[in-house]
C-alpha cells in the first residue's frame, strides 16, 4: 500500500490507471473508477481518494510517489492480483 499523488505530467501514473478514452487529461486528478480494476486472474489496483491535504501531510510515505498537483490529488493505492 503507498500513496500516490497525481501530478500535471501522466506518464509515471499510467501503471495505475484504464487506459479508457485516454484517462484524465493532464493537471486533472482521477476518480477511483479511473483505476485498473482487479479481474479474474490479473492484477489491478483498489484505491482510496482524492484524500484530504491534511490527511495526506500525516502519511510516513507522503511525499513517496508525488507528482506536482499538491496534496489535492492524492490516494492510497494498493496492488491486489486474484487467482
Amino acid at each position: 500500500m503507498g500513496v500516490v499523488c497525481f501530478g500535471a505530467d501522466p506518464a509515471p501514473y499510467q501503471q495505475y490507471l484504464t487506459p479508457a478514452d485516454g484517462g484524465p487529461a493532464p493537471g486533472q486528478c482521477p476518480a477511483m473508477r479511473d483505476f485498473i480494476p482487479v479481474q479474474g486472474e490479473g492484477c489491478g489496483y483498489v484505491s482510496c481518494g482524492p484524500l484530504l491535504g491534511s490527511a495526506v501531510a500525516d502519511l510516513p510515505d507522503a511525499g513517496a510517489a508525488a507528482g506536482d498537483a499538491g496534496t489535492g490529488c492524492c490516494f492510497i493505492v494498493t496492488r491486489v492480483c486474484g487467482v
